[in-house]
Protein backbone atom coordinates (compact mmCIF):
# COMPACT_ATOMS: atom_id res chain seq x y z
CA UNK A 1 0.00 0.00 0.00
CA UNK A 2 1.13 3.19 -0.97
CA UNK A 3 1.11 6.32 1.46
CA UNK A 4 1.02 9.65 -0.92
CA UNK A 5 2.74 11.25 1.94
CA UNK A 6 5.86 9.99 0.63
CA UNK A 7 5.50 6.86 3.79
CA UNK A 8 6.74 3.45 3.69
CA UNK A 9 5.02 1.06 5.55
CA UNK A 10 6.85 -1.08 8.69
CA UNK A 11 4.90 -4.04 7.61
CA UNK A 12 2.22 -3.48 9.36
CA UNK A 13 3.32 -2.92 12.72
CA UNK A 14 3.72 1.15 13.15
CA UNK A 15 -0.32 1.18 11.33
CA UNK A 16 -1.71 -1.14 13.78
CA UNK A 17 -0.18 1.04 16.80
CA UNK A 18 -1.49 4.06 15.55
CA UNK A 19 -5.17 2.19 14.83
CA UNK A 20 -5.09 0.65 18.08
CA UNK A 21 -4.46 4.24 19.61
CA UNK A 22 -6.81 5.81 17.35
CA UNK A 23 -9.26 3.35 18.38
CA UNK A 24 -8.48 4.43 22.08
CA UNK A 25 -8.78 7.69 21.84
CA UNK A 26 -11.80 7.76 19.31
CA UNK A 27 -13.73 5.52 21.82
CA UNK A 28 -12.37 7.18 24.94
CA UNK A 29 -10.36 4.35 26.40
CA UNK A 30 -8.76 5.48 29.43
CA UNK A 31 -4.83 5.61 29.57
CA UNK A 32 -4.61 5.19 25.71
CA UNK A 33 -2.68 8.36 25.23
CA UNK A 34 -0.97 7.66 28.59
CA UNK A 35 -0.29 3.82 27.36
CA UNK A 36 3.28 3.64 25.72
CA UNK A 37 3.77 1.45 22.32
CA UNK A 38 6.85 0.03 20.49
CA UNK A 39 7.37 1.42 17.06
CA UNK A 40 9.68 1.92 15.06
CA UNK A 41 11.28 4.94 16.78
CA UNK A 42 11.58 3.13 19.85
CA UNK A 43 8.47 3.07 22.66
CA UNK A 44 6.60 6.20 22.30
CA UNK A 45 2.92 7.37 24.10
CA UNK A 46 0.04 7.40 22.60
CA UNK A 47 -0.39 10.84 22.94
CA UNK A 48 2.62 11.05 20.54
CA UNK A 49 1.55 8.10 18.00
CA UNK A 50 -1.80 9.57 17.46
CA UNK A 51 -0.09 12.23 15.73
CA UNK A 52 0.72 10.53 12.45
CA UNK A 53 -2.72 9.11 11.61
CA UNK A 54 -3.89 12.81 12.77
CA UNK A 55 -1.85 14.59 10.27
CA UNK A 56 -2.67 12.05 7.82
CA UNK A 57 -6.31 12.32 8.02
CA UNK A 58 -6.19 16.00 7.69
CA UNK A 59 -3.61 15.77 4.60
CA UNK A 60 -6.05 13.51 2.74
CA UNK A 61 -8.64 15.69 3.15
CA UNK A 62 -6.61 18.45 1.87
CA UNK A 63 -5.54 16.50 -0.61
CA UNK A 64 -9.41 14.98 -1.64
CA UNK A 65 -10.72 18.94 -1.55
CA UNK A 66 -7.04 19.54 -3.96
CA UNK A 67 -8.09 17.43 -6.46
CA UNK A 68 -11.74 18.32 -7.00
CA UNK A 69 -10.56 21.62 -7.51
CA UNK A 70 -11.66 23.74 -4.38
CA UNK A 71 -10.08 24.33 -1.04
CA UNK A 72 -10.41 24.20 2.56
CA UNK A 73 -9.03 26.51 5.39
CA UNK A 74 -8.94 25.25 8.89
CA UNK A 75 -10.42 27.40 11.37
CA UNK A 76 -8.37 29.79 13.52
CA UNK A 77 -8.98 28.68 16.60
CA UNK A 78 -7.71 25.22 15.33
CA UNK A 79 -4.47 26.43 13.63
CA UNK A 80 -2.24 26.05 16.84
CA UNK A 81 -3.30 22.53 17.46
CA UNK A 82 -2.47 21.60 14.32
CA UNK A 83 0.37 23.32 13.67
CA UNK A 84 1.55 21.35 17.30
CA UNK A 85 0.64 18.11 15.96
CA UNK A 86 2.99 19.13 12.98
CA UNK A 87 6.07 20.28 14.44
CA UNK A 88 5.76 17.16 17.00
CA UNK A 89 5.81 14.71 13.80
CA UNK A 90 6.86 15.84 10.62
CA UNK A 91 10.70 16.05 11.79
CA UNK A 92 14.05 15.48 10.17
CA UNK A 93 13.91 12.41 12.09
CA UNK A 94 10.51 10.74 10.63
CA UNK A 95 11.29 12.22 7.06
CA UNK A 96 14.39 10.42 6.86
CA UNK A 97 12.56 6.92 8.12
CA UNK A 98 9.99 8.05 5.06
CA UNK A 99 7.11 9.05 6.61
CA UNK A 100 6.79 12.07 5.18
CA UNK A 101 8.01 14.53 2.06
CA UNK A 102 10.31 17.11 2.49
CA UNK A 103 8.94 20.46 3.50
CA UNK A 104 7.54 22.27 0.87
CA UNK A 105 7.85 25.97 0.17
CA UNK A 106 4.91 28.08 0.20
CA UNK A 107 4.32 31.33 -1.66
CA UNK A 108 4.59 34.85 0.36
CA UNK A 109 1.08 34.97 1.23
CA UNK A 110 0.12 31.03 1.68
CA UNK A 111 -2.14 30.73 4.34
CA UNK A 112 -2.09 29.30 7.59
CA UNK A 113 -3.62 25.97 6.39
CA UNK A 114 -0.94 26.29 3.33
CA UNK A 115 1.48 26.59 5.19
CA UNK A 116 0.86 23.66 7.58
CA UNK A 117 -0.13 21.43 4.51
CA UNK A 118 3.41 22.57 2.91
CA UNK A 119 5.04 22.11 6.38
CA UNK A 120 3.44 17.99 5.92
CA UNK A 121 5.21 17.72 2.42
CA UNK A 122 2.38 19.17 0.55
CA UNK A 123 2.67 21.13 -2.42
CA UNK A 124 0.76 24.27 -2.79
CA UNK A 125 -0.39 24.76 -6.16
CA UNK A 126 -1.85 28.22 -6.84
Amino acid sequence: MEDTMGGVPYGGGLRVIADDAVARAAWGVEGALETVYTTPFGDVPGSAVVNFPSIHALAYSWDLVEAMGNSIEFTPEKIPGISAVVAAACTDATRDMGLFGATAEACADATATEQLMAAAGRTIKR
